[in-house]
């Protein structure tokens, strides 16, 4: 038989061996535990650069042999966090089934009782744009897979609030690439309409989406990127082809008659512009049009 101090010291021993593995155990759980968070801040670090959605206005009308495209390519941009919003403005063909086969639950598709135009279709999908970030893509153009992420890299990297990029013009069976200017101000666009639509992406977190809204007339769009550089000062490009742009189908921007009336126009009603001054800028936007063709 063992003795009390004996068992004591049994008791003692066993204690001491439970602390020991105890505390062990408490080291070993803060090395795991730590492991976990190092690993969880090294995830968060690599997801954060996605974690603004980007809200992409399609607006759709007959556009029954480009939707399935334009989708595509947003819906395969290597920068994931997107929803899809494609206004149907009135459409008589295909369009509107090739949409909904296309879109997610998470995407919205509007439908507008009547044709009402694409500046009205685009303000739509802007009141109803939930991301950070708004994103233009006419349904005849398409998206390089890299566009999004590439923008959102250059954007939150120099703290812009207004970007375009370089893009492809496509016309027939010939491919080519517009090279865009570092940045433009408001004079400088008045000159360059170099600013294309499906290239753009604005920062809502710094221009209110109430002056995104476009007014309903031709080159609606040329208006409104005039219009937010006379507040916002300047718009930065990325010299680099991530759009691809279709002309010679039958579209606004396919005929230069129209486009050279409506800039004209847009001069001397829309900015108020004098004659003189128009003439000066007018002269300026048909040499650098010509030049985007050529070079």
């Amino acid at each position: 038989m063992f003795s009390r101090s004996s068992k004591k010291s049994a008791n003692l021993a066993e204690f001491f061996l439970i602390y020991i593995l105890l505390k062990f155990n408490s080291i070993y759980a803060m090395i795991t535990v730590s492991k976990v968070i190092r690993n969880e801040f090294k995830m968060q670090g690599k997801t954060s650069k996605q974690s603004d959605k980007v809200s992409v206005i399609i607006p759709m009308y007959n556009a029954e042999k480009y939707i399935k495209q334009a989708i595509d390519s947003v819906r395969k941009q290597s920068y994931d966090n997107i929803e899809i919003i494609c206004i149907d403005d009135a459409s008589t063909d295909n369009s509107l089934k090739i949409a909904k086969k296309e879109l997610n639950e998470q995407d919205k598709l509007i439908l507008l009782p009547k044709n009402n135009g694409v500046a009205k279709a685009r303000n739509i999908g802007i009141k109803n744009a939930t991301g950070r970030y708004i994103a233009f893509l006419d349904v005849d153009d398409f998206w390089a897979k890299e566009k999004l992420e590439k923008q959102i890299h250059f954007m939150q990297e120099n703290k812009i609030s207004f970007c375009y990029t370089g893009f492809y013009y496509l016309k027939k069976q010939k491919t080519k690439e517009v090279h865009v200017p570092a940045k433009q101000n408001y004079k400088q666009a008045l000159k360059n309409t170099i600013i294309l639509t499906s290239t753009v992406m604005i920062d809502t977190k710094n221009i209110n989406k109430n002056e995104l809204y476009m007014p309903n007339i031709k080159s609606e769009d040329m208006a409104t990127w005039w219009k937010l550089l006379k507040k916002h000062e300047f718009a930065y490009g990325i010299n680099k082809a991530l759009t691809y742009h279709r002309v010679g189908i039958k579209s606004l921007s396919s005929n230069k008659f129209k486009n050279l009336k409506h800039t004209w126009q847009l001069y001397r009603k829309q900015e108020n512009l004098k004659f003189i001054p128009s003439i000066y800028y007018f002269n300026h936007y048909i040499l650098n049009a010509i030049r985007k063709r050529i070079n």
